[in-house]
């Protein structure tokens, strides 16, 4: 069986079954859920899946920051999310919402972003928010003037951090890798390689 539920379209009927044993959840279909609609997701998630047992929130769909926060609050054990960038900075209000922001900083592990990229002018407060994280996936264009400048924050600040991999945007020269790799290898705590169009690295 499965351990994955998948939450598109629903039904307001109450279920015949709750699937007890989920512990990866994703909401999708790409929509942007108004607030009744969100209440109504929260009620067939509770009657549908037993929330605690939930570790991995995958959201494809935007939710309201108090959705998003009532959810986390039913759903305790949730420590990997994965999103959309600009999803997760319309739910958070831009860093906004304190309260979310608390929840998610304490209760996020491992982080994966999709779309979008991370700026150096919002790159201190993402670390705020998310500086209990372990594992990062993220997106950077490698022709960004501030790419060494925003890792090097990322790895210096993010001090409970063990991995991160970078989905690089633009072309992949044989330059770039062996300029990255080098100046990466300066710091014999880090190591680094890359994987196609991506950038990994494990620190020690």
């Amino acid at each position: 069986m499965s351990n994955c539920f998948f939450v598109g379209l629903y039904s307001d009927n109450t279920p015949t079954r709750k699937f007890r044993f989920v512990t990866s959840l994703s909401l999708c279909d790409g929509e942007s859920y108004s607030d009744h609609s969100n209440s109504s997701l929260l009620s067939y998630l509770t009657s549908t899946v037993d929330l605690t047992k939930i570790r991995h929130l995958k959201l494809y769909s935007l939710l309201s920051g108090h959705t998003l926060f009532s959810l986390l609050c039913k759903a305790p054990n949730i420590n990997c999310l994965s999103s959309s960038y600009h999803n997760l900075l319309q739910m958070i209000n831009d860093f906004g919402d304190v309260w979310l922001c608390w929840l998610l900083n304490m209760m996020i592990k491992k982080l994966t972003l999709s779309y979008g990229r991370l700026t150096l002018s919002i790159v201190d407060q993402f670390i705020e928010l998310f500086s209990n994280i372990e594992h990062l996936s993220l997106c950077m264009n490698m022709d960004d003037i501030d790419f060494q400048e925003i890792l090097l924050k990322l790895i210096k600040n993010l001090t409970h951090l063990s991995s991160i991999r970078i989905s690089l945007a633009g072309k992949l020269t044989d330059h770039f890798q062996s300029q990255t790799l080098l100046w990466l290898s300066t710091n014999q705590q880090l190591h680094s390689e890359f994987n196609d169009n991506f950038l990994d690295i494990w620190i020690t």
